[in-house]
Parts: C-alpha cells; structure tokens; sequence
C-alpha cells in the first residue's frame, strides 16, 4: 500500500468534506502514490482515511502536478487541484540521467550526470559538448527539445554520443534504461 502524510490542518478539513469527495481525494491520492512513489518507505496509517499509502518526501514538480489543472483561489487561500485531461497518460521518463543546458555559446552542455545511471556508466562530466549522436551533427536536430526526447526512448536502445572535453573529441556509447 502507499502512504502520504497530510498535515493536521489538512486532514481536518478533509473530515468535512462530503464522501463522494472524500472518495475521489483517496483515489486520485492512491492513483499517484501508486505512479509515482517508490516501493522502499515506511508505512503508517493516514488519520481520517482508511488507506495506507507509501511514504515519500521531497518536491512536487511538473512529472507530478501536469496530470492535473491547479486553480489559485486567492480570496480563500487555497489551491485546489482537479483531474486534469492526461490524469491517466503515462509520460515517457528520462532513461540516460543526463542534465543539458545551452551555453552562452549556444553548444549543447552536460549539466548533470547523475551517478549510476546510464550517462554515468557511459563516462559523461559536467561541462562535455555534446556535437554528434549517432553520427548526425546536434545542429542538424530540432533544438534541445529533440534529445531530450531521444533519451526518452524505450530502455535498451544505444546512442553513440561525439563530446568534446578538454579541447578533446571523445566517443561515448550510452544505453538507456528504466531509471525508477
């Protein structure tokens, strides 16, 4: 089962709530934790709900809150968070735990390689150029956006990456896999 800890404010106003509201709070709740949150934490029962979900702490980011629309209810200090129209597409994730950035440049750079990961295996640094995947010059793919979506492909498929490093051209082979 799942677990999120809502905070007493939270789950008391929960408890006023009418039950067909209360039901689709704990299934939108089960649905994400079920997505979204890794196997490995604590349980612990949640007040005023009878499901248990997984415990996971840290940000809420776009990979979580694009399933949904968010309304800002100033007047009232709320947000309130309805099902959006992907709430049940499942996104491609990233496969290679490659960051890229532009420089001042323009040159596509390594942010960010997390550790083991595929881009870690492969031997990529902060600061590599990337100029080639698979042969084909980066200046011939449609923006940033375009290789993002390339280390988005299913596990398994090899790229062939051209980096310059240090004034130096290295071949670097990286092979996606589920990272989650």
């Amino acid at each position: 089962m799942y677990k999120i800890f809502l905070s007493n404010r939270v789950e008391k106003k929960l408890k006023l709530l009418d039950s067909k509201l209360k039901a689709d709070i704990k299934g939108a709740i089960n649905k994400l934790a079920k997505t979204y949150f890794p196997k490995n934490y604590n349980i612990r029962k949640l007040k005023g709900l009878e499901h248990t979900y997984r415990l996971r702490v840290g940000n809420v980011g776009n990979s979580f809150l694009r399933h949904f629309v968010l309304y800002l209810d100033y007047k009232n200090q709320r947000v309130i968070v309805e099902k959006g129209d992907n709430y049940d597409y499942k996104f491609p994730r990233h496969k290679s735990g490659l960051q890229l950035w532009y420089t001042d440049n323009n040159d596509i750079e390594v942010l960010f390689a997390a550790p083991n990961t595929p881009a870690d295996e492969a031997g990529f640094k902060k600061g590599d150029i990337i100029k080639a995947i698979n042969g084909i010059d980066v200046d011939y793919f449609d923006e940033i956006i375009s290789i993002r979506k390339l280390l988005k492909e299913k596990a398994g498929i090899t790229y062939t990456f051209e980096v310059l490093r240090n004034k130096e051209f290295i071949e670097m082979k990286l092979t996606l896999r589920e990272l989650f």
